[in-house]
Order: structure tokens, then C-alpha cells, then sequence
């Protein structure tokens, strides 16, 4: 059901994406996140927009507006306010900077991934 409900969410998002554009209605609506930096290398990751970015790219808009909330550096990981409270562990901050530096979805989400594909698969 969850499924079903993203879709149609997105189906919609499309659609008026479609007919009016990309359009930027304030603050409220604007693109933001953080940039991941490690051994010089950096990733862009969306924590407002997270639907529209890739919407509006698969749509051919070719440049967003965005707002840099932070810039997250791995190797200050000691700084983190979640690492400084005992939130998260000195490791556990790593291996997540690490998964979402390097795009890896969560495990907890790998049977559903299995199940997109496989559907897929099966429209092909």
C-alpha cells in the first residue's frame, strides 16, 4: 500500500511538473542539503526536494536552485553533534557517512529493492 501511494505521488509530482514546470514558490519549496566531503572527493545529498530533483531531472530540467544546509567533512566525524552526544558511535557515524557517500541503500530496504527488480525483469 505504502508502494502504491509513493507512486501516485510521484505520478502526480510529474504531471504538474509537466504542465507548469519547475517552479520554485518560496522558501518552504526550496531544494536543499548537504554536501559529503571525503578524500577530496565530494556527493551531493538532497534533504528537501528529495522527489523533485530527480522528477524534474528525468523531465530535462538541467539545473536546480538549491540552498547547502552543511557541509558534513568525514574526517571532522569527532565534531558531529550525534557522535559529541553518544547518539551515534565513532563507527556507526562512519559506516552511514560511508553508505550514503557511497549511494548503498540500507539493508532494512533490500526486499524491496529485490521486488522492484523483479518487476522489472518481468516487464521486460
Amino acid at each position: 500500500a505504502k508502494l502504491e501511494i509513493e507512486l501516485k505521488r510521484i505520478a502526480e509530482l510529474a504531471k504538474s511538473i509537466s504542465l507548469h514546470g519547475f517552479r520554485y514558490d518560496g522558501q518552504d519549496s526550496d531544494l536543499g542539503g548537504r554536501f559529503l566531503v571525503a578524500d577530496g572527493r565530494w556527493r551531493w545529498l538532497p534533504t528537501v526536494g528529495m522527489h523533485r530533483i530527480p522528477v524534474g531531472a528525468a523531465l530535462g530540467v538541467r539545473e536546480f536552485s538549491i540552498r547547502v544546509i552543511s557541509v558534513v567533512r568525514r574526517d571532522e566525524f569527532s565534531l558531529w553533534p550525534h557522535v559529541r552526544s553518544g547518539l551515534f558511535t565513532e563507527q556507526g557515524a562512519l559506516q552511514l557517512f560511508d553508505r550514503l557517500f557511497e549511494g548503498r541503500p540500507p539493508k532494512c530496504s533490500s526486499g524491496w529493492i529485490d521486488w522492484v527488480n523483479q518487476q522489472a525483469i518481468h516487464e521486460d
